[in-house]
């Protein structure tokens, strides 16, 4: 049960540690932490994190707590040992999981930052699962204006370019923005290479009428 609500306030926007109170699950019913949240804070009235979304970054720190002790507690052996090697890396891939996703969500805490300064909507990021088909954001202001969204939290494989993968991938992102009828459209990227990177004609030509946004530093600007 969580036991505490975090009403977020702030002239400007940013991203601050907080802590929340919380008996997550598998450490048993007594067990008790102190586990650090992504809090967003911004211009207006301010919003609270959903239950869900506090949840889930509480699920991502008792990760990380997770990790610490098993680094903590854990190495790879001297000299190489590929049965205790293989031990090892078996059990930190078990605690890390998909960490992608977490990484997808926290996107997506900035996405609904970005979105509900611009706009002032709102929504529950941890609604929709990592991955699921569709569009990343689909949502209506108050005022009936349409906003679409996609959310790329991708790294450059390349120095000065993405991989051929990276790129299909981005133009599947692209098609279906374009295809959208929402009046506002938005390529979300977390990654400032990706950002300059997707300024090249090559990726513009194929998103008319798209905005691009860095979450991290919220510059943009039109495709």
């Amino acid at each position: 049960m969580l036991q505490a609500a975090v009403l977020l306030r702030a002239k400007k926007l940013r991203i601050s540690n907080a802590l929340l109170l919380n008996k997550p699950s598998g450490l048993g019913g007594e067990t008790r932490m102190l586990t650090n949240i992504m809090l967003c804070r911004m211009n207006g009235d301010g919003w609270m994190l959903t239950e869900k979304e506090i949840r889930y970054c509480s699920i991502v720190t008792h990760k990380i707590e997770r990790l610490r002790e098993f680094l903590n507690s854990n190495d790879l052996g001297t000299p190489p040992d590929p049965k205790q090697w293989h031990s090892f890396l078996t059990d930190l891939r078990a605690i890390v999981g998909n960490i992608s996703n977490d990484g997808s969500f926290v996107a997506s805490l900035l996405a609904k930052a970005f979105l509900e300064e611009k706009f002032g909507v709102s929504f529950d990021a941890a609604e929709k699962p990592q991955g699921a088909p569709g569009i990343d954001i689909e949502i209506v202001t108050d005022s009936g204006e349409s906003i679409a969204a996609e959310i790329k939290t991708t790294v450059p494989y390349q120095i000065i370019d993405f991989g051929s993968a990276q790129i299909t991938s981005l133009k599947k992102d692209f098609a279906k923005l374009v295809a959208s009828e929402a009046e506002h459209k938005y390529m979300l990227v977390t990654d400032q290479s990706a950002f300059e990177i997707l300024k090249k004609e090559k990726y513009t030509r194929f998103m008319p009428g798209v905005r691009v946004v860095n979450l991290v530093s919220l510059e943009e600007y039109a495709a």
